[in-house]
């Protein structure tokens, strides 16, 4: 196996100065969902009517999964353990069993997420995995038994997490590539944004090219660690949360074709489960503090806080 190079130097961020050039895209008309920390409840925000509804639901369960919601292919894919579900976007009506799994992973494919099926209980060993589409199609029978869980999905394979992180191919078992970081902050096609705790340098690498950027913090703030970044649609924004040095949190975006990027104004990031999601036209909705959500429109402007309260929640899907 080879080792990773480093096909590119280090980039400065700007602490407050570039911005994303893209024009600011019209008014949202989309629904964001919460996993609400109560077991069980998932808060459907109807962003352009501002109301929100919360539903208990028997396919939501307790845990610390990699994803507790999934917005794709038109339906909303939701963890409980040992059998994943998935309901339609109004979150009325029966839902549809994916099948027997410990956690999914949203496949690279739209429509489509991964079933991780647990072999030894005792260790929490995986088996194997199976992808299955939103509506319950299998697609990817079985598996090969991956080394290490899975913990994010690209068209070049499935990152798996164990003291570093690896490319790892389903199709064969083997690992293609050793990848930069620790903690995988976001996917997107062949992109893997990745950091270590601390995270001196945030690193974006391109697994299909092996190219890879490593962006360091400005000098009133660094990157914080953890599995809460998002790319957006077309991959070319990167959000990620930043701890400033004078205290609490804002979110950074990188613009990863200008090299630039910029802490956002206007509403912070919340200091606890500092979730965040890009909908598909382009707009960023992000936790808050004071039980808030912000909604960033992926242009050059601040966020705004959308007049809903939200209540605690531990994870957040935008469709």
């Amino acid at each position: 196996m080879r080792a990773l190079p480093l096909l590119a130097a280090a980039v400065a961020l700007a602490g407050c100065g570039g911005s994303a050039t893209r024009p600011p895209s019209p008014a949202p008309h989309e629904t964001v969902y919460l996993a609400g920390s109560r077991p069980g409840t998932v808060t459907r925000v109807d962003v352009s009517r501002h109301t929100t509804h919360t539903y208990k639901l028997h396919g939501v369960g307790p845990g610390d999964p990699p994803y507790m919601l999934a917005a794709t292919g038109g339906r909303l894919v939701t963890f409980t353990l040992g059998r994943t579900f998935s309901y339609g976007p109004a979150l009325r009506g029966k839902p549809k069993l994916l099948g027997e799994s410990w956690f999914f992973v949203p496949s690279a494919k739209r429509g489509r997420v991964w079933l991780a099926l647990l072999g030894n209980p005792r260790t929490v060993a995986l088996r194997g995995l199976r992808e299955v589409t939103v509506d319950g199609r299998t697609t990817v029978a079985h598996t090969p038994k991956p080394p290490s869980w899975p913990l994010a999905a690209l068209d070049t394979g499935l990152v798996i997490q164990r003291k570093t992180l690896d490319l790892w191919n389903p199709a064969t078992g083997a690992i293609e590539q050793h990848l930069p970081g620790v903690f995988p902050l976001a996917a997107h096609g062949s992109l893997l944004a990745s950091c270590e705790d601390p995270c001196p340098r945030l690193h974006v690498i391109d697994t299909r090219t092996r190219a890879q950027t490593d962006f360091q913090p400005a000098a009133n703030f660094d990157f914080r660690a953890g599995y809460d970044g998002a790319f957006s649609p077309d991959g070319r924004l990167l959000a990620v949360p930043a701890k400033l040095h004078r205290g609490g949190y804002r979110v950074a975006v990188i613009d990863l074709k200008l090299r630039r990027a910029r802490l956002l104004n206007g509403p912070r990031l919340a200091a606890g489960y500092q979730f965040m999601a890009f909908g598909s036209n382009g707009h960023l909705y992000f936790h808050a503090p004071r039980a808030r959500l912000a909604e960033w429109n992926g242009g050059a402007g601040a966020p705004r806080v959308i007049a809903v309260h939200i209540p605690p929640s531990t994870d957040i899907a935008a469709a």
